[in-house]
């Protein structure tokens, strides 16, 4: 099995969704790793406030939740390789993708990132990229997951994590697709 390194606007992205990083549909083909790095970042999600309908209120995410259930493990810089590499990388990008990329050009693992200039950096590095619409349509199809489902998933992407992929990115065209189906 496949592992991918995350950073945080993917990983956002995929509890955002609900119904993603859930212990009953937990197959996505590869297994998750979130850098210590992007872990202490202050990851939040917005959720419905329950003082004003139709508001929403920023929501921590723990962390901790989705380890304990072991959906996401954590992983870290290691070795001098990998220090270098990121310390290379941090130059043009955050430090939650530059760790995510180090740690997949080290490992030779896959990077998960919505960010365009870490996509490129990888690419230019020969790390595999997935990015949420291609995470999510993996989900899809390695769960047999329902378009109504999928939509679900989509629709709480985009509304509480404020996340819609460039119209030419990859998966997009499905994406767009799936967004507006509601049979369950």
């Amino acid at each position: 099995m496949s592992s991918v390194a995350i950073d945080a606007c993917c990983l956002l992205n995929l509890i955002a969704a609900g119904n993603i990083l859930h212990e009953n549909s937990t197959k996505l083909g590869f297994s998750i790793f979130v850098p210590k790095v992007v872990a202490e970042e202050s990851i939040y999600v917005l959720q419905p406030d329950d003082d004003q309908s139709g508001q929403l209120v920023r929501q921590k995410v723990d962390m901790n939740r989705y380890m304990e259930r072991q959906l996401l493990s954590y992983c870290d810089i290691e070795g001098s390789v990998e220090a270098e590499l990121y310390v290379k990388f941090a130059v043009q990008l955050d430090d939650g993708e530059a760790a995510c990329l180090a740690i997949a050009k080290s490992r030779s693992w896959i990077m998960a990132t919505d960010d365009r200039v870490a996509r490129r950096m990888a690419m230019e590095q020969s790390v595999k990229v997935l990015g949420t619409p291609e995470i999510v349509r993996n989900w899809a199809e390695c769960n047999c997951v329902s378009d109504g489902e999928i939509a679900l998933a989509i629709g709480n992407i985009q509304r509480f994590a404020k996340y819609t992929p460039r119209a030419n990115g990859p998966d997009s065209d499905w994406w767009y697709r799936k967004q507006g189906t509601n049979d369950t």
